[in-house]
């Protein structure tokens, strides 16, 4: 530091790239939120809801059947859910339904799959590019 050459915004900034240095040498882990999900459906409809749920990198923990409906207890990555009920409706025909358990609270943090991970931040290196 120098009284007349050195300014407070230098330093300011050093830090700052020191820290997205450091950060970036890390390995930092990207996680999201998981829900815990029951969807209510058709006998006739439990394939392909679960199937939709696999591609929704959803887990099916287990089912229960009752007078011809399907109970599907499954935990969903809250990112996969956006407009779930919409693709639901139109996967079964508006016969089914879902609910999110635990009155909105999410069951855990996990962390996101490497591919997932490896996109959002190329994604965001780009917005990154951008915005310099």
């Amino acid at each position: 530091m120098h009284p007349v050459d050195s300014k407070e915004i230098a330093f300011i900034i050093a830090g700052r790239n020191a820290f997205k240095e450091a950060f970036k040498n890390a390995g930092p882990k990207i996680l999201e939120p998981i829900y815990n999900v029951d969807i209510i459906t058709p006998n006739e409809y439990v394939g392909p809801c679960m199937s939709d749920l696999n591609t929704r990198r959803g887990m099916i923990m287990n089912q229960d059947m009752d007078k011809g409906m399907t109970v599907l207890h499954a935990r969903v990555p809250l990112a996969e859910l956006y407009r779930y009920s919409t693709i639901l409706s139109s996967l079964t025909g508006g016969s089914a339904t879902f609910q999110m358990t635990f009155q909105m609270k999410f069951a855990e943090y996990v962390q996101v799959p490497a591919d997932v991970q490896t996109k959002l931040i190329a994604e965001y290196a780009a917005q990154e590019q951008e915005e310099d």
